[in-house]
């Protein structure tokens, strides 16, 4: 069984690949297609390398198995349209009622991988991870390069390609790695229909990501739709006024749609308790039940209170530095093994936030800060939300990977900025360039 499980999935991912490659290399003009193409593919492999490792070699015990819920509940759904009689012919209406009737994206892709190829063990499901997180690290390259330079571009992706974060959250059966792929790539979107032209096939893309992000992460929409209308508000280069106000109207009118759907009464009773983020209660609950039943060393509950100006500001500054800095080095007393294995990564992270994120944002808010407005508003809802719900440091080292693409591109250019690249880059220049000179 273990066998097959490792042949199907090598199959899978090889199928993805090639896709991917396909993508990459027919339908990319820039100069920087052969770039992307070898990132694309270093980083799926190291991603798939990581699902190899722990669903077939037993790493899983060390990273832990809640991972799991999303495949079986993909498995019990694709049992319930093998018992319905669903074909593929009948998928799309089975998938549009599963849509009406719950709100679990992850759910409903896995069972359609499934449907549609027979395969359901463990691997070829993280297989569709791993291709969704080698997809970011092109989406972040791709974001740096229209922002900053090639080399910054380069150099952004190719820490985001290495990562140790980002290839293990992208090489577990979780939902991460798709809600990761799909605010990247809106995130860039935005920046090419705020820099480029108002195109209808743009914006159309751009909602209909928005619609399939609504469906994994509702709130991760929400803060979508807040980031892009301004963008689509605004005049844009090369854009007609009738264009503009065209297709300002596509987009509101496709997420008024999906959010009609949303609405509908089966989702009202899930809904309606999960969308008072608005209200104090709601974060006060979240945090107790992150805090209950934690691992040592992980569970955190001040009780700060909410309603009050004082517990509330307390609540974010404490919540947002644990969500961009922790675990600390005290958090590792009495801490499980699982917990332990973050250590040399954090240590990295630490000289790399304030050797190079730092900076970075502080000179691109004072240079760009007109073009940093759509990753602001994206973000800083993020990190609000974010902190407010702390209560478990586990959690937060798994949210913080969310902001991971574009704080990397931040540490960049402050590294950049601080010369300690430019150095490297002018030494790997001239030992090139000494190589090339005969005696």
């Amino acid at each position: 069984m273990d066998e097959l499980n490792l042949a199907s999935g090598l199959l899978t991912a090889l199928v993805l690949a090639c896709v991917g490659c396909a993508w990459l290399i027919l339908l990319n003009r820039s100069q920087s297609r052969d770039a992307q193409t070898a990132l694309f593919l270093v980083a799926f492999f190291l991603r798939f390398a990581a699902s190899v490792a722990i669903y077939q070699y037993g790493f899983d015990a060390i990273t832990g198995d809640e991972d799991s819920s999303g495949w079986i509940n993909g498995l019990y759904l694709q049992e319930v349209w093998k018992g319905r009689g669903i074909g593929i012919l009948r998928l799309p209406v089975a998938a549009l009622e599963e849509i009406r009737a719950r709100h679990e994206g992850y759910r409903l892709l896995l069972a359609t991988f499934i449907q549609l190829t027979g395969v359901t063990g463990r691997l070829p499901a993280a297989s569709l991870g791993a291709c969704c997180g080698a997809l970011t690290v092109v989406f972040t390259f791709r974001i740096a390069r229209e922002l900053f330079s090639p080399r910054i571009a380069l150099y952004s992706g190719c820490l985001a390609c290495v990562y140790p974060a980002l290839i293990v959250w992208s090489a577990m059966t979780i939902k991460e790695p798709f809600v990761l792929m799909l605010e990247t790539a809106i995130l860039y979107l935005v920046v090419v229909l705020r820099k480029k032209s108002c195109n209808l096939w743009l914006v159309s893309l751009t909602t209909l990501l928005v619609s399939v992000l609504c469906e994994f992460r509702y709130y991760a929409g929400y803060m979508a739709v807040v980031t892009i209308a301004p963008v689509l508000a605004r005049p844009m280069a090369g854009c007609r006024r009738f264009r503009a106000v065209l297709a300002a109207l596509v987009f509101l009118l496709l997420i008024v749609v999906e959010f009609s759907i949303l609405e509908e009464p089966q989702h009202l009773g899930m809904l309606n308790s999960q969308r008072q983020f608005h209200t104090a209660s709601f974060y006060t609950g979240f945090r107790e039940s992150v805090s209950i039943g934690s691992q040592s060393g992980s569970a955190f509950n001040r009780g700060f209170d909410l309603h009050s100006p004082f517990g509330f500001a307390a609540a974010l500054l404490y919540g947002s530095v644990h969500l961009l800095l922790a675990p600390f080095p005290w958090n590792y007393m009495h801490a499980s093994p699982r917990f332990w294995c973050t250590a040399p990564e954090q240590a990295f992270w630490w000289c790399l936030f304030f050797a190079g994120v730092v900076p970075g944002l502080i000179h691109t808010i004072r240079t760009r800060r007109e073009e940093m407005c759509p990753f602001l508003a994206f973000y800083g809802t993020r990190i609000l939300f974010y902190s407010l719900m702390f209560g478990n440091i586990g959690l937060a080292y798994r949210q913080r990977s969310q902001f991971l693409p574009w704080l990397l591109i931040t540490a960049v250019v402050g590294l950049e900025r601080s010369k300690w690249l430019g150095k490297i880059y002018r030494r790997s220049l001239d030992t090139a360039r000494s190589g090339d000179i005969k005696p």
